[in-house]
């Protein structure tokens, strides 16, 4: 038997199929990864389980260790023999040879093992490593699973499967959390405007879990793009853009939407233990006072991305956004350094990606005589906002105006009778307070 076993041109399987080669000797494994020549290696008592079985390149191999699961492909045939011999001799393992179901592969049962969900018949038709299994979501009879998904890659990002009860949904999250880091911060029953419910915020090591009654999303830390907070009178919002979205229902959320009461407090105390101290050198053993603070503080010192306030803007009356209606809904209109936020459910428009705005008076009766409408035309899509008090339309203006977007105005003439006239006075001059307005700064 050789003392070196070398597999060469295999791929480690994930989120990208990487080339790599493989040397597998009595005190362990070690791979090189080619494209970087990065060399990890993988001591021989970390390793606690060895599988093989056909793939869609030759044969894989499986390897089950003390933190992660490793998964290569492209071994040929001839190999598995020699493999099985030598985790035998060095590693005091028996190596198990997965067979596969390969016909009537449609229909089928699921199961667990010790790190996988299996989904099978009599063989084995294909199992999910319960750790790559970031949101689980019960919709109805059936469990939805999410999974990373990479910009750069195509891959499977969701999964559907038929399931007999509420129980087995219940089974897969408490397996599917076991192999995750331990909770360090817990943020119990926040409430969630978008998408809307109570919802329970567990960060671990690695990323943020969001449990609701009926959902479970799971967020790397690393798709986390941006958290915007927007402190109100009585209420605090954050904002957290994610990307890929989670998914409700047949809903993609590419923000969620957290409200905070300002005056309620908590006190938090973290068990602080060697692998935390390292990855978070800069977190504390107890947290005090408002939830909402400490909710930003966690978000910073996970994220390792500072959260985001909102612009400069004042309106007229001194607030940091403007009310309208959006899609027959009430709305708040916010600005950040880059863009236009639209609450509760965010939309946000980059400036960058806003080709005109309109400003209109659609009607000029005595209802609507203060008001006016606001449509923003962006590269792939029109937003009609409507129901925009008439005092804030300079400063809607000037406020856009210098964030390079252009600006339109349209005054539809409407024939009133003398009795409106005096209530219409003030919309009449719409146009004429922006053109002094403009001549002022001029």
């Amino acid at each position: 038997m050789a003392e070196i076993i070398s597999l060469e041109n295999l791929f480690l399987l994930g989120n990208k199929d990487v080339k790599t080669n493989v040397k597998m000797a009595e005190q362990g494994l070690a791979m090189k990864i080619l494209h970087s020549n990065e060399i990890k290696s993988i001591k021989k008592e970390d390793i606690l389980r060895v599988e093989l079985y056909r793939s869609t390149r030759n044969y894989a191999m499986r390897l089950i260790t003390k933190n992660n699961i490793i998964e290569f492909n492209n071994i040929l045939e001839e190999m598995v023999e020699e493999i099985r011999q030598s985790v035998s001799d060095w590693y005091s393992l028996s190596v198990y040879v997965k067979p596969l179901e390969v016909t009537n592969t449609t229909k089928g049962e699921v199961s667990f093992s010790n790190e996988c969900l299996e989904y099978r018949k009599e063989k084995l038709i294909f199992d999910i490593p319960l750790k790559d299994i970031i949101s689980v979501c019960s919709v109805k009879n059936e469990v939805v699973l999410g999974f990373e998904a990479e910009d750069s890659t195509e891959g499977v990002t969701e999964m559907r499967l038929t399931v007999p009860d509420e129980n087995f949904v219940n089974n897969l999250r408490e397996r599917s959390e076991s192999g995750q880091s331990k909770a360090i911060f817990t943020f119990e029953e926040m409430n969630n405007i978008s998408p809307r419910g109570k919802s329970d915020y567990i960060f671990n090591f690695n990323c943020l879990r969001i449990i609701g009654r009926t959902f479970e999303h799971k967020v790397l830390f690393s798709s986390i793009k941006r958290v915007i907070k927007i402190i109100g009178e009585k209420n605090v919002n954050i904002i957290i853009e994610v990307n890929p979205p989670i998914k409700q229902g047949l809903t993609r959320y590419e923000f969620i939407n957290t409200q905070f009461e300002k005056d309620i407090e908590e006190e938090f105390k973290i068990d602080i233990d060697e692998k935390t101290r390292k990855l978070f050198p800069e977190i504390e053993n107890i947290y005090t006072g408002e939830l909402f603070k400490t909710f930003i503080t966690a978000m910073e010192i996970f994220t390792k991305k500072p959260v985001e306030s909102l612009s400069n803007f004042k309106s007229k009356h001194g607030f940091d956004f403007v009310t309208c209606n959006f899609k027959a809904t009430e709305a708040s209109l916010y600005f950040v350094n880059d863009g236009i936020l639209i609450l509760p459910k965010v939309v946000f428009l980059p400036f960058t990606k806003i080709r005109s705005v309109k400003f209109s008076r659609v009607d000029v009766s005595v209802s609507s005589s203060k008001m006016f409408d606001m449509k923003i035309n962006t590269l792939d899509h029109q937003y009609q906002l409507s129901a925009l008090e008439k005092d804030e339309f300079n400063v809607l203006e000037v406020y856009l105006s210098q964030n390079g977007v252009e600006i339109s105005i349209d005054i539809i003439e409407h024939h009133i009778s003398d009795d409106e006239s005096d209530s219409t006075t003030d919309i009449d001059n719409l146009g004429s307070e922006s053109e002094s307005s403009q001549s002022e700064e001029q």
